[in-house]
């Protein structure tokens, strides 16, 4: 590759030497010689001194002999020619990780290769906390839409087609540097990002960095859009309550490697402030499959949604007591909602049902959710339906929708009546009623104390959430005579949800 006198002039960092070197010296040098020779570098003596020259612009390296001076400019020829010739390697092998650990060599700083939805593509590895965003991407392997806006806030020309430098001002976004924009085709396809931390950055790194970013925007392709995905239609009938055939819906549980009959819950991510910035939910969008590449995620209504298989079946749903759910779920609820802080964004989801048709009872709890989180005085991230579930219910007119918001805990202890000699239903009800005593429900029930206690403990056991909440206690006794009311007295119920 051809070198500029920049480029030069940072290999031989360790030198004691002065520079003279324009701020737009090209890239047009092609090696080393001891007498002028077109587009060479001439390197001769200097009193005590060795020069580097090439038309106006000039390196003395300071008390240093002509043999030592020139081999040593030579070796930075011969350096470039290897590491270049890597690179290109690299970036044809689309090794995005690997090209960027190896410009570590050229840099000395923090590099970052990002595709057009703002995906990672290759981040410095020996780097980990130089501000909060380089953490979260890091992290989560995307930018956040917070940084993205800041961003444009304070660089207004960012999103030009040009290199430029930048600068940070937040106390999470600390670092400058250098962008180039990655175009495939005149189409931005992503982004080269190398930020100043041990060293100031200047011509010779942009010289550079134009050199990485032409290597990897020629071997990135457009690709896909997402909104291009062929299963979009199918799932939009599901969340609609469209029909649906069987073979559409085979194929989408072969390709999600899902159960129809599993456990499915829909999460809506939306935010009233960027309401209208559909690259921002684009961006989020791509984050979120590679958080939960067992999900489906699809942009509708000014929102993203989520939809995503809990469990496989009723046993794996339920396993544990009412304070370990299990661990899965807990770990995408959770980083769902550290995602949403870090990006101001509301989350909202429904109940966990169990059957794919069922994914538009799911669809409306999470929008009931939104409708009444706006109501809500209290200044949450995280909207669960579960807590708005009881005015879901003195709300609807339509049997279906109250039967598939009842309390689930309820609707699973229904589906065990067959799998133990008395009505877990009817013992739980007995025992809320009688505010939780041991004695009065064992009384009401003619029961031993001791088998009073048995049992209770079965069925507690059982549950996923905790009778020590109140409203819980509410939820299922409104649950218990909703179902009572609507007949539904025996164990067809969890089938029927399934149907």
């Amino acid at each position: 590759m051809d070198l500029s006198m920049w480029m030069l002039a940072n290999r031989l960092y360790f030198m004691d030497m002065d520079i003279k070197i324009r701020n737009d010296s090209p890239p047009v040098l092609r090696s080393a010689r001891l007498a002028y020779a077109t587009n060479c570098v001439r390197v001769f003596k200097s009193g005590d001194d060795c020069v580097c020259a090439w038309d106006e612009d000039s390196i003395r390296l300071h008390d240093v002999d002509l043999s030592e001076a020139f081999e040593l400019v030579q070796s930075v020829f011969d350096f470039y020619e290897d590491w270049s010739r890597e690179i290109i390697k690299l970036a044809s092998e689309r090794k995005y990780q690997e090209l960027v650990d190896h410009c570590w060599r050229v840099f000395h700083s923090p590099m970052l290769i990002m595709d057009g939805n703002y995906k990672v593509l290759g981040i410095s590895s020996r780097y980990k906390n130089l501000d909060e965003e380089w953490e979260y991407i890091s992290k989560y392997g995307h930018s956040s839409v917070r940084a993205l806006q800041d961003i444009r806030n304070e660089n207004k020309e960012i999103d030009k087609p040009v290199m430029q430098t930048f600068k940070f001002s937040n106390i999470y976004l600390r670092k400058n540097g250098i962008t180039c924009p990655l175009l495939c085709d005149g189409v931005f396809c992503g982004r080269v990002n190398v930020f100043e931390h041990e060293r100031i950055l200047n011509t010779g790194d942009k010289q550079i960095l134009e050199f990485v970013a032409s290597l990897v925007a020629s071997s990135l392709s457009s690709g896909r859009g997402i909104d291009s995905n062929p299963y979009a239609q199918v799932f939009s009938n599901l969340l609609d309550g469209k029909d649906v055939g069987n073979e559409d819906i085979e194929r989408i549980m072969s390709v999600m490697r899902w159960d129809r009959n599993g456990y499915f819950q829909v999460f809506i991510l939306t935010t009233n402030r960027n309401s209208k910035d559909k690259g921002a939910y684009y961006i989020l969008i791509s984050t979120l499959y590679s958080l939960f590449p067992d999900s489906y995620v699809i942009f509708r209504n000014d929102g993203i949604v989520l939809v995503t298989q809990i469990a496989s079946n009723a046993n794996a749903y339920m396993q544990g007591a009412a304070e370990t759910k299990p661990a899965d779920e807990r770990n995408r609820k959770e980083e769902l909602n550290e995602l949403c802080k870090k990006n101001g964004i509301e989350l909202y989801y429904s109940l966990a049902l169990q059957g794919i048709n069922n994914l538009h009872y799911c669809y409306d709890q999470a929008l009931f959710a939104i409708e009444l989180a706006s109501t809500d005085k209290l200044h949450k991230t995280c909207h669960d339906f579960y807590y708005y579930a009881i005015y879901y219910i003195i709300k609807s007119r339509n049997f279906d929708e109250t039967l598939h918001a009842c309390h689930p805990d309820i609707l699973y202890l229904k589906g065990l009546r067959d799998k133990t000699n008395y009505d877990p239903i009817e013992t739980l009800k007995c025992y809320l009623d009688n505010n939780r005593s041991v004695l009065h429900t064992a009384n009401e029930l003619f029961l031993h104390r001791n088998s009073m206690v048995y049992r209770i403990q079965k069925i507690t056991q059982a549950l996923r959430y905790s009778l020590d909440d109140a409203y819980t206690r509410d939820y299922m006794r409104l649950s218990i005579r909703i179902l009572e009311l609507l007949g539904h007295t025996d164990n067809s119920l969890t089938q029927q949800s399934c149907d």
